[in-house]
């Protein structure tokens, strides 16, 4: 059952808080390596199987007849941490991230090849300005397409990477269409759509994404570090959940 799941790591999560303390997950998929292409959907490649194994305490993996059989034991979650990435050779960064929310309240993470949840967005293009830059990366990274009027940015925030300026701007989407997609799997892992309230022990959090999250609900991630926040949306709608 678990490939056909859409919402993996939220599943995950919440049966690992179920599990005893000597209790075990044991997930039995075919692997896409031994599965013919056009039944690929039925099968776990090799970043979904590091994906599920990540933040369990043991896991152990056995192979037999295209199968993989892993064993997960210890809670499947972490303390959220806002992480950084590598240096950049920038003089100073700026970007825009895409906080965006289903219709059950939960917001849209990916687990990118960093290792860490990211929000979608990235660095705006020369003469784009914020809201635009989130509605460009949002639709390439995610498939998700809203317009420039569905997007609000909240605030600016202010803060440094590796010593080099960084102005990150928070943008609200309001409303969106499409179906969520992996636009970039060379950049991320998987895309899903998570609690709130389970994001305190989410693992790794990009520090701006962390931020972000933050200045919508406030209080949602503890212990973030510093940062300058100027906001700006005063009178745009309310934000739900």
């Amino acid at each position: 059952m678990y490939a056909f799941l859409h919402d993996r790591a939220r599943v995950l999560h919440g049966l690992g808080e179920r599990l005893r303390s000597d209790g075990a997950l044991v997930i039995i998929t075919p692997t896409a390596g031994n599965t013919p292409e056009e039944r690929r959907g039925i099968a776990l490649d090799e970043d979904e199987i590091a994906l599920v194994r990540s933040g369990w305490e043991t896991t152990e993996r056995h192979d037999a007849d295209g199968l993989a059989v892993l064993i997960l034991r210890g809670p499947c979650h972490a303390d959220a941490v806002a992480v950084e990435k590598g240096p950049t050779a920038g003089r100073a960064l700026s970007g825009a991230l895409a906080v965006v929310a289903d219709a059950s309240g939960r917001v849209l993470l990916g687990r990118s090849r960093h290792g860490m949840l990211e929000l979608p967005g990235g660095k705006n293009e020369p003469g784009e300005d914020f809201a635009r830059a989130a509605v460009r990366e949002l639709v390439e990274e995610t498939g998700l397409v809203a317009g420039p009027e569905d997007a609000h940015v909240l605030s600016l925030l202010l803060d440094a990477c590796h010593g080099v300026p960084r102005i990150t701007a928070v943008v609200r989407i309001t409303a969106w269409t499409g179906v969520l997609a992996n636009g970039e799997p060379q950049l991320f892992g998987r895309w899903e759509w998570y609690d709130l309230h389970a994001l305190a022990c989410a693992g790794p959090v990009f520090t701006p994404a962390a931020h972000a999250l933050a200045c919508v609900w406030s209080g949602i991630i503890p212990g973030l570090p510093p940062v300058t926040a100027y906001p700006l949306a005063v009178g745009q709608p309310p934000v739900p959940g």
